[in-house]
């Protein structure tokens, strides 16, 4: 349900400002987890919550791709790679205290008192955001972009060459890193024989390493541009998922999760950046909003993918992770052609300027 809003509220950020879309959205949000919170604690009907999660995810589209732009909009072309790199910490440091956190609560107190907890983080995280400058302005950005539609903004988005590129290679990036938060879980446990204990410590080590690497990742690619990072991480990261099927034990498969995550800390920043070089300024909300909708269609599909090829390879791990690792392959095949063809834009724009 929370897909289409990544691109309608994108694009409303380009008229109405990033902040309001911001604020409002974690006010509510901290509204409805609270509710969910509730719910649980009232042994509500299952529906009721699928309800709330629905409504939840549909908010979730107010912030992410919005927050992405805002980022963007402050930070100059040569900070944006440091930039995202500061953000995606951020990212990782939330899930993993979070986490925590949640489950430390959960031996004092009840499961649904847990939401409670989180619902205060969102009104904190919302106060927070009112004193953001934001650097859209109601008037000058309705002025300046079209009224937001997501069936527009993807059309829009498919019909240029570059972000159409992008937007594949975005879907085949989510694709095959979703498959470290199902696939990869369901193996070790049922084939590995992993305890729950080791499982989830693997993905504590994932959440240590983002934090450790990011920084030095970060001089990387600022070194040696984010155009190549971009196209190089998803070799690394398919090379990682491609390792889980030699991985016989604990020590295996955190070898495997260690270079995963040096794929991720690489993609994810020269990813942005690559998003906010391709977009207008003008409608940086819609194309940030239409790259999110492309991910977040790829973690749907991810489980599905992970699940057929567990099905279908009699448990031969080779049969599952040989080909998962080869969607990084073809994800990094999709970002070259992406690269090339921003180049030859860039090359066009600068023979137009020097005419």
């Amino acid at each position: 349900l929370g897909t289409p809003f990544f691109i309608v509220f994108g694009a409303l950020s380009d008229r109405i400002g990033r902040r309001p879309l911001i604020t409002n959205a974690l006010w509510v949000r901290a509204i409805v987890i609270g509710v969910l919170g509730a719910q649980v604690l009232a042994h509500a009907p299952l529906w009721t919550l699928a309800a709330n999660v629905m409504v939840a995810s549909a908010l979730r589209g107010c912030f992410e791709p919005v927050a992405y732009a805002l980022v963007a909009d402050v930070a100059g072309a040569d900070d944006r790679v440091a930039a995202f790199g500061l953000q995606r910490m951020g990212v990782n440091l939330g899930w993993a205290v979070g986490t925590a956190i949640g489950g430390v609560l959960t031996v004092w107190i009840p499961y649904g008192a847990v939401f409670f907890f989180a619902a205060g983080g969102l009104l904190a995280a919302a106060w927070v955001t009112t004193h953001v400058v934001d650097p859209i302005t109601a008037d000058g950005g309705a002025a300046a972009s079209p009224a937001p539609s997501g069936r527009a903004g993807l059309a829009e988005a498919w019909s240029e060459a570059s972000t159409r590129l992008l937007l594949i290679a975005t879907f085949l990036g989510a694709l095959l890193h979703t498959q470290m938060f199902s696939t990869f879980a369901i193996y070790l446990s049922e084939q590995v024989h992993l305890s729950k204990a080791d499982v989830g410590l693997l993905y504590s080590i994932n959440g240590l390493a983002v934090v450790l690497l990011q920084i030095p990742a970060l001089m990387v690619v600022e070194r040696v541009g984010h155009r190549t990072t971009l196209w190089v991480a998803p070799l690394i990261e398919g090379l990682g998922f491609a390792l889980v099927a030699f991985a016989a034990s604990f020590s295996g498969a955190g070898i495997a999760i260690c270079v995963v995550t040096l794929g991720e800390v690489f993609f994810s920043p020269s990813h942005q950046t690559a998003i906010a070089d391709t977009a207008d300024p003008l409608r940086r909300g819609r194309v940030f909003g239409t790259t999110s909708f492309a991910q977040i269609m790829g973690v749907a599909f991810a489980p599905v993918v992970g699940g057929v090829l567990l099905d279908a390879s009699a448990h031969d791990p080779y049969w599952t992770w040989l080909p998962l690792g080869a969607i990084g392959l073809a994800q990094a095949w999709v970002l070259a052609g992406f690269v090339r063809a921003t180049q030859r834009r860039d090359a066009a724009r600068d023979t137009i300027a020097g005419a």
